[in-house]
């Protein structure tokens, strides 16, 4: 079973992630509201912090939980620039991940170590360093 992959924003087409992003669920936020329900929306202040999380969907307790009809879930971290790939339609080989991201993929860094979840290649504006193939289960 592939595990979670980990890129580095720069890594990845930004227009893709952003059009993909303004589609997901902004965490930050959606506590902020909690905390502030008569707020207007441009009253929000991130700070760069944002996680936002796409291709999930609300489970019977109300959490979120990847979306198994998405194509792809992942989170995107704003106070790291990272993006980790819960789970696609596509897979790389890869080394692993820092003590930082432990028992996940590094998208970033070639090698053999494990197969990670990881974007399509039409996520991509130049050729990735890990090649995406298409993730078959068995």
């Amino acid at each position: 079973m592939p595990v979670t992959g980990v890129i580095e924003l720069g890594d990845v087409s930004i227009g893709t992630l952003l059009d993909a992003c303004d589609k997901g669920i902004d965490l930050a936020y959606e506590e902020w509201k909690k905390e502030n329900p008569s707020a207007e929306p441009d009253e929000y202040d991130d700070n760069g912090e944002s996680t936002i999380i796409c291709g999930y969907k609300k489970n019977a307790e109300d959490k979120y939980e990847p979306d198994p009809e998405a194509e792809v879930s992942f989170i995107y971290n704003g106070d790291k620039n990272t993006i980790q790939i819960i789970q696609s339609k596509w897979i790389a080989k890869c080394a692993w991940c820092s003590p930082c991201y432990p028992n996940q993929g590094d998208l970033g860094t070639k090698g053999k170590a494990c197969e990670a979840f990881t974007f399509g290649p039409d996520w991509y504006d130049e050729e990735p360093i890990c090649k995406p193939i298409e993730y078959k289960p068995e």
